[in-house]
């Protein structure tokens, strides 16, 4: 059986403090979560997008990732039946699914966010 080499994901260093960050512009993907928590939270009027390591994707959690022309768009992580974690993004051809472990290698994955309730 041939051993494949671990998965490395690049990325700059977390922070120990929150900072505001520019990100690439936001897709409908992301509108849409935002607004679906806000809609649903009477404690809090303010999300946040916390930055977190690309290797601590949960489901639920955002990432932004890069295309081959390098425009960028929004994923949201899941855990399909298997257990594996997949990005899903809605392109203009229809959704796309890839593996967390795929996006590494590709290269495609440019950084991942939680929403976060303040």
């Amino acid at each position: 059986m041939v051993e494949k080499p671990p998965v490395e994901i690049q990325e700059p260093p977390l922070l120990k403090e929150a900072q505001i960050v520019s990100m690439p512009e936001s897709g409908p993907l992301l509108k849409h979560l935002a607004k679906t928590v806000l809609e649903q939270s009477p404690l809090s009027p303010v999300v946040r997008l916390e930055r977190i390591a690309a290797r601590k994707l949960q489901a639920g959690d955002i990432a932004i990732m890069k295309d081959g022309e390098g425009k960028f768009y929004n994923a949201v992580a899941a855990t399909a039946q298997d257990g594996k974690l997949y990005l899903h993004a809605r392109m203009s051809w229809g959704w796309q699914k890839r593996s967390l472990e795929q996006a590494s290698q590709e290269k495609s994955l440019v950084s991942a966010y939680r929403l976060a309730l303040n």
